[in-house]
């Protein structure tokens, strides 16, 4: 019984690795689109901007299409980052602070309202599963 505990607590860790590791690759993620976005915007503009130096006007075709790179790249930085995020996520359940809000004598503001999708994630799961996570992550419901 303990060894069948002790694997599941294994396979827990390891499941919350991976959800820090996909929250990592997000980070990651953005900021390395993020700067390939910023470089060829960058090079574009400068590029657009070269007849500046001979008192011309600047090539306005380039300087615009590198407005639009800059944008498209944070849009495009952000979705990347966000699809990242989503793999981390744990869902039904939220975790416990160390400086819970003020407001009623145990410290929280009051019990909060569940939303449906919490709800029914937290009833899928079994009560032994939802322990498992409770004592592993310092996850707490909220009726507790």
């Amino acid at each position: 019984m303990e060894d069948d505990e002790a694997k599941e607590l294994q396979l827990e860790q390891i499941r919350a690795t991976n959800r820090a590791t996909y929250a990592t690759r997000a980070l990651t993620t953005f900021i390395v689109y993020e700067a390939a976005y910023t470089v060829a915007a960058a090079v574009t503009i400068g590029i657009g901007l070269v007849p500046v130096a001979a008192l011309e006007e600047p090539w306005w075709f380039l300087v615009v299409l590198g407005g639009l790179i800059a944008i498209a790249g944070l849009i495009h930085s952000f979705s990347a980052a966000f699809d990242g995020l989503s793999n981390s996520e744990v869902k039904g359940f939220t975790l416990k602070t160390s400086k819970p809000p003020t407001g009623s004598p145990s410290g929280g503001s009051g019990p909060r309202k569940k939303s449906q999708k919490e709800v029914d994630a937290g009833e899928r799961m079994s009560k032994a599963e939802q322990e498992r996570y409770w004592r592993l992550y310092g996850i707490s419901s909220d009726s507790d």
